[in-house]
C-alpha cells in the first residue's frame, strides 16, 4: 500500500472540496442537445462493436427530438422548432389576431417560473410579462380581450402590459371559458365566484368598466351532483351553451354534458349523456358537436371520443382511440377534426396514432386521415388550429415529431452522421418493460431482458436475442423462461455464454432455474449451473476470471445465508465461501480494471460489519471492506461506470449527497480518493444506467428524468471529463547520500502524493542502480529496510496512467567512524560566578545527529539532555557526554570537570573535595584558600 498520513488524506478532501468552489482544471462534462429522447424511463443501453449505435431498454412508446411541453405543426407536416422551450405542463392555448398565441399551464422557461406567456408565429418569446404566480388553467382571447382562468381567480390582462385589467376570486379552479359579445362564461370546479353563489357555471358581463365587473345575478344553471365543468361550447345561432364535465343533470338521468340557455340560463332537456368518465373538450361544427374525455360511453355508444347529432344522439361514426382525448380542434373551415390525448392508437382503422390524430370531414362524414400520422411523445391537453393550416400543441409532453417504439430503440450517435441522434429503423416493439440490454461484441447481436412475453412477432419470455440490423428475434434462440418472469441482469461470458439474473423459477418450461442461470449464445441450451436463489430477484452481476458476483434482494443461495452479495464460481458451479452480507438489496457492481477492487452500489446501510451507506469498496479475493468511503446519503446508487482512463467513477441512482455537498441523482468521483470533481448537473430523477462510449470521450446518461443538466428526457449524450495528465510525486523519508552504520537498522519510506489528481496506483523501485521498471520491478509496499550499501530508485504511477516524469535516485552509503565531541573550554577551575561550556560535534561522513550530556556525574544516553546551546556553570560540575551521528554510529562518553573556586563544596561532592586537597597540599607547603 502507499503510505499516505490521515492529516494528508484530510488536506486532500478539504482541497478537492475548495476545488469544487474554486473550479478544479478540468472542463466539466456538457451535454449535447441532438440526441433524440424517450417518452419513459429507460432502464438500460448497450453501444454496437462500431461505437455508432445507442440500443436503448425501458419502459417507453416513443423517441423524438425534444420540443418542450408546447410545439406548432407546419403546413408541411414538419415540427417547428421554437426557440422558447416551454419545460412543464401545457394546458391551455388561444390564438391571437396576429398568427402567434397566448400560452397558459404550469411550465417554467430557461428554469424561470411562468405560467402565461405570449408566443409568435416562428415560436419566439415575446416581452410581453404577466404576473401569474398559479397554474393557469385556461385562456381566451376575443376581440382584443385576454381572459384568464388560474385556480382561484377569473382574470383579464392587458394585452400590451400585461397587467391585470380586473380580478374575480373563485373558491375553486376556472376550467373553462367561452366568449359571446359581452358575455364571459366560466365553467369550473368553484361554488362562489366574485362572492356569488354559483354552481360550477356563470356569466360575467366583461363590457362594464373594470372596477364594475360582477357575476350576473340572474344567470344561475344549477348542476346536480357537481363536481366541474370542463369544457364550454357556444352555438350562437341556437342560443346555446354547451357545457361539459363531471356533472348530473335532469334529476340524474344524464351525466357530463349538457346545453343551457345562452340568455335565461335554464337547463335544456337535451338528450344527451356521457356515462363512465368526464367530458374534457367540445368541438362544435355546423350540425354537431364533437366529445372528448374519458367516459366509455356517450349517446349511446363510443367510448373517449364520439360525434352527437342535434338531438344529442351518437352518430355512426366510431373512431375508438384506446385511452381517454383530452383536446379537440377544428380547422378554420371545418374541414378537419384533431384530437389529442394519452390514446396511442385508433382501435377502429387500427391505425398508430400517437397523442395526436387528424380527421377529415366532407359531406358530413368523418374518417381518419390515412397519411397523417404526426408522433407526439406525450399527453397532448390542448389544441389550437384557427391559423390556416397550422396547428399549435401543448400538453404534458417534451418531445414531437419523432417515432413510435415500444420499449426498445437505437439511436444513431456517430457525430458526423446526418442522422445524428435520431432514431433508426431498428425497431424490435418488445410488448413490455425491457430491463437489461447487451451486445456480443464478435457479432453485433443484442441480447435483451426484461419483462416481455413477445418481441415483434415473435414468442419470447424474459430475454431474446436480436438481429443488429433488423432488430428481429433470431429464430434459433429461444430460451423461455416462465410466464412472468423478469429478468434484469444480463452478463455475456467469455465461455459462449450469457447468464441471466432476475426474478423467475425455470427456463424452457422445464429446467428449474431460480433467479440465475447460463445460457449457451448457440442454441440457447442451458447449462449446467444450477444456484437457489432464494428471499429475491438477482438485479446485477459482474464476472472475474470464471467468478460471477451476484447482488441482488436475495437473502441465501442454495440454502446457505448470503445477504444481497455473493459470488459463485462457473467453472465448479459451486457457491464461494467469499461473504460479505449487505443490510439491503444490491443494485450495481463494478470491478476496477485490475480486477484488484469490486466497487458495490445499492440501498444498504452496512457491508459485512462496516457502516457503508449505498456505496462500498470490498476485494474480491479476501471479503473485506476497504477504508474507500465516498459518504454517498439520501437514496441508493443503482449504476456505475470508471473513465476510460480509470481514473474517475462515474455513479447513477437516486442519491442526494456526496461528501454532504449536494449531487442529485448525478455524480462523478476521483476513484483512488472519492473526491468530486465540479460537476453538478440538474437531474430531477432517477439515473438507472450509465454508459461510456468507445473511445470513451462521449457519457450515456440514461433514466427517469426529465431535466438533466438540459431539458432532454430519459437519455442524454455529455462530454466526460478529459483525462488528467498531471504525473505524481514521490518522495523518501531518507535525504539523499545519506550513510548507515550498517548495524542500526534503517527504514525508507517512500510516500507518493498526486495532488487532487486521479490518486496514486502504485510506486516501483529497485536497490542495485537500475532503473524502475512498472512491469518488472517489485511494488512499494511497506517501508524498505536498509542493509548494506544502496542506490535506492523509484517512480509513481497514477490511476489515469501517469508515469513520475523522472526516476527518483537516493544513494545510501555505510560509514563506521563515530562523531567526535569536545567541549570549551576544557577542564578548569573558574572563579567567576559562572561558567560557560559550549559542545562541539563533528562527522565528516554523515554528519551529527544528535549530542547528549549530563552534569550530575552519571553516564549519559540518547535518554539523557540533548545538547540545545551552551551550558552556564554557577557551581562544580562533572560534565559527561556524547554525539550520534547520522549513520546512527554513537561515540564513547567523555568527560570534563569543572570547579569553582567560589566555595561550597558544589556538585562533586566531599570526596571530590578531599582529593583535590591532598594534591595540593602535596604540591605546595603553603595553605590554599578556597574562594
Amino acid at each position: 500500500m502507499l503510505l499516505m498520513n490521515p492529516t494528508s488524506w484530510i488536506g486532500l478532501i478539504v482541497l478537492g472540496m475548495a476545488m469544487m468552489v474554486g473550479g478544479s482544471g478540468l472542463a466539466a462534462p456538457v451535454a449535447t442537445t441532438a440526441l433524440w429522447e424517450a417518452n419513459g424511463p429507460v432502464d438500460s443501453t448497450a453501444l454496437s462493436p462500431d461505437g455508432k449505435t445507442l440500443y436503448l431498454g425501458g419502459s417507453f412508446s416513443y423517441v423524438g427530438p425534444h420540443s418542450g411541453a408546447a410545439t406548432v405543426l407546419e403546413a408541411d407536416g414538419q415540427f417547428q422548432a421554437a426557440s422558447s422551450l416551454l419545460e412543464g405542463k401545457v394546458y391551455s392555448v388561444a390564438a391571437d389576431s396576429s398568427g402567434g398565441w397566448y400560452v397558459g399551464g404550469d411550465f417554467s422557461i430557461a428554469g424561470a417560473a411562468r405560467n402565461l406567456v405570449h408566443i409568435d408565429q416562428t415560436g419566439v418569446l415575446l416581452p410581453w410579462s404577466p404576473v401569474a404566480s398559479q397554474p393557469v388553467n385556461v385562456v381566451r382571447y376575443v376581440g382584443g380581450q385576454l381572459f384568464v382562468g388560474s385556480d382561484t381567480a377569473l382574470t383579464e390582462y392587458n394585452t400590451t402590459t400585461g397587467a391585470a385589467v380586473w380580478t374575480v376570486a373563485s373558491n375553486g379552479r376556472v376550467l373553462a371559458l367561452a366568449v359571446s359579445g359581452a358575455s364571459l362564461y366560466v365553467g369550473g370546479e368553484f361554488t362562489t365566484l366574485g362572492g356569488s353563489s354559483r354552481s360550477h357555471l356563470a356569466r360575467v358581463d366583461v363590457s362594464a368598466a373594470p372596477a364594475t365587473i360582477t357575476v350576473d345575478p340572474a344567470w344561475q344553471p344549477v348542476l346536480g351532483s357537481a363536481l366541474s365543468v370542463r369544457a364550454l361550447a357556444i352555438d350562437s345561432l341556437g342560443g346555446w351553451i354547451y357545457a361539459a364535465g363531471s356533472f348530473t343533470v335532469g334529476g340524474g338521468a344524464r351525466t357530463n354534458i349538457t346545453r343551457v340557455d345562452a340568455a335565461t340560463g335554464v337547463i335544456d332537456s337535451w338528450g344527451a349523456s356521457c356515462s363512465g368518465g368526464a367530458v374534457y373538450d367540445l368541438a362544435l361544427a355546423s350540425s354537431s358537436i364533437f366529445v372528448a374525455g374519458e367516459f366509455t360511453s356517450c349517446g349511446g355508444s363510443g367510448a373517449y371520443l364520439a360525434e352527437l347529432n342535434a338531438a344529442g344522439a351518437q352518430t355512426i361514426w366510431s373512431p375508438q382511440p384506446d385511452a381517454p382525448v383530452h383536446a379537440l380542434a377544428l380547422s378554420a373551415g371545418g374541414t378537419a377534426l384533431y384530437a389529442g390525448g394519452v390514446f396511442r392508437q385508433m382501435t377502429a382503422a387500427g391505425l398508430l396514432r400517437h397523442h395526436l390524430a387528424g380527421f377529415l370531414i366532407s359531406d358530413g362524414m368523418v374518417q381518419l386521415e390515412p397519411g397523417w400520422q404526426q408522433m407526439v411523445g406525450g399527453d397532448v391537453r390542448a389544441l389550437s388550429a384557427v391559423n390556416g393550416p397550422r396547428l399549435f400543441i401543448g400538453g404534458d409532453f417534451t418531445s414531437a415529431g419523432g417515432v413510435a417504439r415500444n420499449n426498445l430503440a437505437a439511436l444513431d450517435v456517430e457525430s458526423i452522421s446526418p442522422t445524428f441522434g435520431k432514431a433508426s429503423l431498428w425497431n424490435p416493439s418488445a410488448n413490455a418493460a425491457v430491463h437489461v440490454v447487451r451486445v456480443e461484441p464478435s457479432t453485433g447481436s443484442i441480447y435483451v431482458g426484461g419483462e416481455f412475453s413477445s418481441i415483434g412477432s415473435a414468442f419470447r419470455t424474459g430475454v431474446a436475442a436480436l438481429k443488429p440490423v433488423t432488430g428481429v428475434a433470431y429464430s434459433e434462440w429461444n430460451a423461455r423462461f416462465n410466464a412472468g418472469a423478469k429478468v434484469y441482469a444480463l452478463e455475456l461470458s467469455s465461455r459462449g455464454t450469457v447468464l441471466a439474473g432476475g426474478l423467475f423459477t425455470s427456463v424452457v418450461g422445464s429446467a428449474t432455474r431460480n433467479n440465475l442461470v447460463e445460457i449457451s449464445l448457440i442454441g440457447a441450451r442451458i447449462e449446467t449451473l444450477m444456484m437457489d436463489i432464494q428471499g429475491g430477484a438477482v438485479r446485477t452481476l459482474q464476472i472475474l476470471e470464471g467468478r460471477v458476483f451476484v447482488g441482488g434482494d436475495f437473502t441465501a443461495i442454495s440454502g446457505k445465508p448470503r445477504n444481497h452479495l455473493a459470488a459463485v464460481s462457473i467453472t465448479t458451479l459451486r457457491l464461494e465461501d467469499w461473504q460479505l452480507d449487505c443490510d439491503g438489496p444490491v443494485y450495481a457492481l463494478r470491478l476496477t480494471a485490475d480486477g484488484k477492487a469490486l466497487l458495490v452500489g445499492g440501498d444498504f446501510t452496512q457491508v459485512g460489519t462496516v457502516a457503508r451507506r449505498y456505496l462500498a469498496r470490498v476485494d474480491p479475493l479476501s471479503p473485506a471492506v476497504a477504508s474507500w468511503n465516498a459518504e454517498v446519503d439520501g437514496g441508493p446508487v443503482t449504476t456505475m461506470t470508471i473513465s476510460a482512463d480509470r481514473s474517475i467513477l462515474y455513479l447513477g441512482g437516486t442519491f442526494t449527497t456526496i461528501h454532504s455537498s449536494a449531487y442529485p441523482s448525478l455524480a462523478a468521483l476521483y476513484l483512488a480518493n472519492t473526491t468530486p470533481l465540479i460537476w453538478n448537473p440538474i437531474v430531477n430523477g432517477a439515473v438507472n444506467d450509465l454508459r461510456l462510449s468507445n473511445d470513451g470521450s462521449k457519457l450515456y446518461v440514461a433514466g427517469a428524468y426529465s431535466r438533466m443538466d438540459v431539458n432532454r428526457s430519459h437519455i442524454v449524450e455529455t462530454t466526460t471529463f478529459p483525462s488528467e495528465t498531471t504525473p505524481p510525486l514521490t518522495t523518501a523519508s531518507l535525504a539523499d547520500n545519506v550513510a548507515y552504520n550498517g548495524i542500526t537498522i534503517r527504514p525508507v519510506e517512500l510516500v507518493c502524493d498526486d495532488g487532487i489528481g486521479s490518486g496514486c496506483a502504485a510506486t516501483y523501485y529497485t536497490l542495485d542502480g537500475t532503473d524502475p521498471d512498472p512491469a518488472t520491478s517489485p511494488e512499494y509496499v511497506d517501508a524498505i529496510t536498509l542493509r548494506s550499501p544502496t542506490t535506492l530508485k523509484f517512480l509513481s504511477v497514477d490511476y489515469a496512467g501517469n508515469t513520475e516524469s523522472s526516476i527518483n535516485q537516493r544513494v545510501y552509503t555505510i560509514e563506521a567512524d563515530a562523531p567526535l565531541t569536545t567541549a570549551s573550554p576544557e577542564t578548569r577551575t573558574f572563579n567567576d560566578k559562572q561558567l560557560v561550556v559550549t559542545l562541539s560535534c563533528r562527522d565528516d561522513s554523515s554528519g551529527c545527529a544528535a549530542t547528549y550530556y549530563t552534569t550530575d556525574g552519571s553516564k549519559p544516553t540518547t535518554a539523557s539532555t540533548r545538547y540545545t546551546g551552551p551550558l552556564i556553570l554557577t557551581q562544580t560540575t562533572l560534565l559527561r557526554f556524547f554525539s550520534v551521528d547520522q549513520a546512527g554510529n554513537v561515540e564513547a562518553p567523555k568527560r570534563e570537570n569543572y570547579i569553582s573556586n567560589r566555595g561550597g563544596f558544589g556538585a562533586v561532592g566531599g570526596q571530590l573535595l578531599l582529593g583535590l586537597l591532598v594534591m595540593v597540599v602535596w604540591r605546595q607547603s603553603r595553605p590554599m584558600v578556597l574562594r
